[in-house]
């Protein structure tokens, strides 16, 4: 019963216990399209590109981190697996792959009905070169190179399978055997099942959970069981699932408490991902750890993919942060925010509970408080005896005759169900008769009282008789776990949007709220309206508050105590930001003017101010940079100190920032895609890399360590480790390739189109589930263009709507946030020409022509008038026939489309060069040409005699009549 009671007690507030104050795993959210939503998902798998398949009622779910899409099969699919770079699965309709065509596309094809009828088959394993599956009776293997199909002969009912060091076994019910592999089984393997599943970590470690909520790994070859410190959760939350996410971070999955993380070195809990740190849902269906060390969690709602190996962790999922996040500071070895609705620290809360137990006591012996320790020492020697507090906190009553049960069974009930007392199961016999027996103990000695008492009234007279012992109730209290909750300072109410350290132990927060010295958990207000900015100079102890109407305040410190002062008081502007530079000089930046003071000794010293050109006032900020001296930036550029004005310049290739912001004595510049840092420091920090993977930061403080504090503008806030290394790996692919009217083209490394179909798409994808890295692209064709084009992550999508005949070579490269640049595999191909101008046809063309020519000098021997009239009309005709053949290959050889007058010239051009070849070519073919003319003037004048003739008849004729 004690330990049940520990189990509730250590069910955490639902998750807001931690080990320690380390924030929460960085988490992705996916959903489905509406119509391709399912509540149930059975299995998880990832193929070589990276491509995610998730199984379900709906058939085979595929997700490529920007789309899904469902891929059809006969029913519900069950299982997925991966062998030798092939997805198969198993569901109802038997078991069975996916094909890709050459365009890309992914299909189902059922290898169930090809080879047998076989039953719905509930799982599916990859075990060496095999497929090994069961429908829940019965074991099948399937040998895709040979693709036989074979059933596993087993003794028993086959439930389930799994792999387990180099081992195929079987678990039902009942027993868990095996059914293929060399040795035997660990010991006590057996009597631990049946086992829910194994898992294998990179370093060759085995961790296995069985069904009763119980984690094991072998440890030198013997079965070993994962006790941890605090395993109350696990107990009550359910497992259903593990993998190792490293080798040394175990992810659990559970029925009712999201995903728990265990260090299983430390054999602790790390982290409880759930309702309450980001998990739409306490339900977990299936877990998978991708070829990026993700965790994809499957539940009611989608899919959330959990990110332990990124090394920044989330701040903002604790319980009592109130209202939008303006700033941050981890001061104190606390971590305060500051919001819209006041200041918030982190803080440490201890849960206890009380424990109610009994001793037993002989009235006739003095209780001592030895004797109470002894009994505190044997009663603590259990799970969580290291945490308890000194036993001065414990309550000790003492029963002298009759003690009074002051708490009936039910009330004990009442008091330990706790929170999550919904969550219990029903108890065994063995569990009932705990409960009842532990509180009827001072019942019974109540009773042995009363009857000693009877037995010595009965007999009129007193006997000596034994002391029955009588018991004494005890309570004491027990730490049952820590939780990190936000805690408001009180008397901060209102925005606060700077917080600037003093001290070791006071620090300034200031905003709409006002200015308050906060130290430990409370706050002391020295300026009680609104504020633009405040800056601290340690040098002088002094405090310069610009105020929100215009103007500028001084507040010195004097015997401990915050007083005004009339320094600086003539300063009548809206000062925007304020900093101290190497020379002493406090520069006071508006839109129009730059103001400074020296100070010394709390008395101005010198001042002055300088102008700055600012036609849209934009905010204005500087810094004293280490390598640039003192600069001011404003949206449209960077200006330099240089004498007594300023000089405008570009920086790192700007000519002006795309954003900018202040913190912790540095100034951030965004160029639109990656974050430069000015200040006095230049030393390298590889936590500073991370902050490319945000667009708009609203705050950023710089621990001493190196660690980073980020305060985003979707209002998250994130602690940055520097030490941990983090590696970016991505896939990008080739998608497909699409031409006129959308026409999927073959995926290849050559690839030929036709030039009427020439207007290409070329879409690239690549499979970055984090959501951080911010793939870009950037191109260029050879063969059209030399120039690479801009960096954009639009340009995955690469489109050209006409290409001329030639042979080209699409250049792809890819760049993440963290400016690592990868080149993809080159696509050469070629836009083939229509048919009238490839080679084929000029050679057509050439034959045809050759036969003309031959036909004519055949022609010109020949006497007779129709051959000759004929051989006349086929040399005119084979002669413009060669010149327009001439002319159409250099008109394709140079371009003449952009300008009509251009091609006329040029064909004038042509005109005049083939001349002499067309008087060659006619004296050659036309040889007898002057007897053809003479023939014809002969007949043309025989003609015209007799027509004459006939005439002068005709009239003759008439005159006589």
């Amino acid at each position: 019963m004690r330990r049940l009671l520990v189990g509730l007690l250590l069910f955490l507030s639902i998750a807001t216990t931690v080990v320690a104050q380390s924030g929460y795993y960085y988490q992705t959210h996916f959903t489905p399209i509406e119509n391709k939503r399912d509540q149930i998902n059975y299995s998880i798998q990832q193929d070589d590109f990276g491509r995610l398949y998730f199984a379900n009622r709906q058939g085979l779910l595929q997700f490529d981190g920007t789309s899904w899409d469902l891929i059809e099969t006969p029913g519900p699919t069950f299982s997925i697996s991966l062998n030798d770079s092939i997805i198969y699965l198993a569901g109802t309709y038997g078991f069975g792959m996916l094909t890709t065509d050459g365009f890309g596309n992914l299909a189902f094809k059922n290898l169930g009905d090809s080879l047998s009828k076989l039953p719905s088959m509930t799982q599916l394993i990859s075990y060496g070169e095999e497929l090994v599956m069961t429908d829940g009776k019965s074991a099948f293997s399937y040998s895709p190179s040979s693709k036989k199909l074979e059933k596993i002969a087993t003794a028993l009912t086959v439930t389930q399978i799994g792999v387990f060091d180099a081992k195929l076994v079987a678990f039902n019910t009942d027993t868990t055997f095996l059914i293929k592999g060399q040795g035997v089984l660990p010991p006590r393997f057996v009597e631990n099942g049946p086992w829910l599943q194994w898992s294998k970590s990179a370093g060759n470690q085995w961790i296995g959970a069985n069904r009763k909520n119980e984690l094991f790994q072998i440890v030198g070859g013997q079965l070993v069981p994962l006790k941890l410190d605090d395993e109350g959760y696990l107990d009550e939350a359910r497992i259903l699932s593990v993998t190792w996410m490293s080798d040394d971070l175990v992810a659990v999955g559970t029925l009712r408490g999201g995903v728990v993380f265990v260090d299983a070195r430390e054999r602790k809990l790390d982290q409880i991902v759930n309702f309450h740190t980001g998990l739409p849902d306490n339900e977990t269906q299936t877990l998978f750890r991708d070829k990026d060390t993700g965790l994809w969690v499957a539940h009611p709602y989608g899919y959330t993919r959990v990110s332990p190996n990124i090394p920044f962790k989330s701040y903002n999922y604790y319980p009592g942060l109130d209202g939008t996040l303006y700033t941050s500071q981890h001061f104190d070895g606390r971590v305060f925010a500051g919001t819209n609705l006041g200041l918030f620290y982190l803080d440490q809360v201890k849960n206890f509970d009380e424990i109610v137990y009994y001793i037993k006591k002989n009235p006739d012996t003095q209780l001592t408080v030895a004797d109470d320790r002894k009994e505190d020492k044997k009663d603590g020697d259990g799970l969580f005896s290291f945490l308890r507090f000194n036993k001065k906190d414990d309550k000790v009553e003492e029963a002298t005759k009759e003690p009074v049960a002051e708490e009936t069974p039910e009330d004990d009930k009442k008091k330990k169900g706790g929170l999550f007392s919904f969550l219990k199961k029903n108890k065994g016999e063995e569990d009932k008769e705990e409960e009842i027996k532990e509180p009827e103990a001072p019942k019974k000695a109540v009773v042995a009282t009363a009857i000693s008492k009877a037995r010595s009234q009965i007999g009129g007279k007193k006997k000596t008789a034994t002391a029955e012992p009588v018991m004494v109730r005890r309570v004491k209290k027990e730490l049952q776990s820590i939780t990190y909750v936000y805690k408001k300072i009180k008397g901060v109410e209102g925005r606060i949007n700077q917080l600037v350290p003093i001290n070791d132990d006071e620090m300034i927060a200031a905003g709409l709220a006002g200015v308050f010295i906060v130290k430990e958990d409370e706050a002391v207000q020295i300026y009680s309206e609104a504020v633009r900015r405040v800056f601290y100079d340690p040098a002088q102890n002094l405090i310069l508050i610009s105020t929100y109407r215009g103007g500028l305040l001084t507040v010195v410190n004097e015997a401990g105590k915050w007083k005004e002062t009339t320094l600086l008081e003539n300063v009548d502007d809206f000062i925007q930001f304020i900093f101290k530079d190497r020379t002493g000089k406090i520069w006071l930046c508006t839109s129009q003017k730059l103001y400074w003071a020296k100070i010394e000794n709390n008395t101005l010293v010198e001042a002055g101010e300088v102008p700055i050109k600012n036609d849209y006032l934009d905010p204005v900020i500087g810094i004293d940079d280490a390598n640039l001296g003192v600069v001011f930036m404003h949206a449209k550029g960077f200006f330099k100190l240089a004498g007594d004005g300023l000089e405008k310049f570009d920086w790192l290739g700007m000519s002006e920032p795309s954003r900018y912001i202040s913190s912790a004595g540095h100034l951030l510049v965004s160029d639109g895609r990656f974050w430069h840092k000015m200040g006095p420091k230049t030393e390298a920090n590889d936590a500073f890399t991370f902050l490319n993977l945000f667009d708009h930061i609203v705050s950023l403080d710089f621990e001493k360590d190196g660690d980073l504090w980020v305060v985003t503008a979707d209002n998250n806030f994130y602690r940055i480790d520097h030490t941990k290394a983090f590696e970016a790996n991505y896939n990008p692919f080739l998608k497909h390739i699409r031409s006129v009217n959308n026409q999927l083209l073959p995926i290849g490394t050559k690839l030929r189109v036709e030039q009427e179909n020439s207007s290409l798409s070329f879409f690239y994808h690549q499979t970055e589930y984090s959501g951080i890295l911010k793939i870009e692209y950037r191109y260029r064709l050879l063969g059209l263009n030399e120039q690479w084009s801009e960096w954009s992550p639009n340009n995955n999508t690469i489109q050209f709507s006409y290409l001329p005949s030639d042979k080209y070579e699409l250049q792809v490269e890819t760049r993440n946030s963290f400016g690592v640049v990868k080149p993809l595999e080159s696509i050469f191909f070629t836009v083939v020409p229509p048919y009238w101008q490839r080679p084929w046809f000029y050679a057509a063309e050439f034959l045809f022509f050759a036969m003309l020519l031959f036909l004519s000098s055949r022609l010109t021997k020949s006497d007779r008038m129709v051959v000759l009239v004929l051989n006349r009309l086929l040399t005119f005709l084979t002669i413009i026939m060669i010149i327009e053949f001439i002319q159409t290959i250099v008109e394709a050889n140079f371009e003449t489309d952009s300008s009509p007058v251009l091609s006329f010239f040029l064909q004038v051009a042509v005109a005049f060069c083939l001349m002499p070849l067309e008087s060659f070519m006619r004296s050659k073919l036309s040889g007898k040409g002057e007897k053809v003319d003479r023939m014809v003037q002969g007949h043309v004048s025989k003609l015209t005699r007799s027509i004459g003739k006939q005439s002068s008849r005709k009239k003759t004729a008439e005159e006589q009549s």
